[in-house]
């Protein structure tokens, strides 16, 4: 799901992931999934999930960190996390933490000295989790 289906980014993902992979509004895009990977700039993640409309029930994996726009340092998370304030914003949501440790050079080859990266992954709800995992 993206902002614009038609935009010429979108565009390109599509066409570089193939005949199976289409572009869809946000609304359009998750309307009926069991999992949304929220996968975006924390910046961006209230205007993405206001988008995304009812999540209700909704397995959400959520991939940000909340970070200012250098990377450098946390914009929340001093007194409350991103993922406490994602799931004040979708009550319902069905919420785990995930694929927000590590870049996506490393999920792409993941495989160090002969060992797989680990990548953790938290929730309140065991086959949320499940799915994530």
């Amino acid at each position: 799901g993206v902002r614009d289906p038609r935009s010429p980014k979108a565009s390109d993902v599509v066409a570089a992931l193939g005949e199976r992979a289409r572009a869809a509004g946000i609304g359009e895009a998750v309307y009926g999934a069991d999992a949304v990977i929220l996968a975006v700039p924390y910046s961006a993640a209230q205007e993405a999930l206001t988008a995304a409309a009812d999540l209700a029930g909704t397995v959400l994996i959520d991939a940000t960190n909340p970070l200012n726009d250098d990377g450098s340092a946390l914009t929340i998370g001093h007194d409350t996390s991103a993922a406490e304030e994602i799931a004040r914003q979708v009550p319902g949501a069905r919420i785990v933490k995930a694929f927000n440790t590590t870049g996506a050079v490393n999920m792409a080859d993941p495989i160090y000295d002969g060992r797989p990266l680990p990548m953790p992954y938290t929730g309140d709800d065991d086959a949320a989790k499940q799915v994530a995992a």
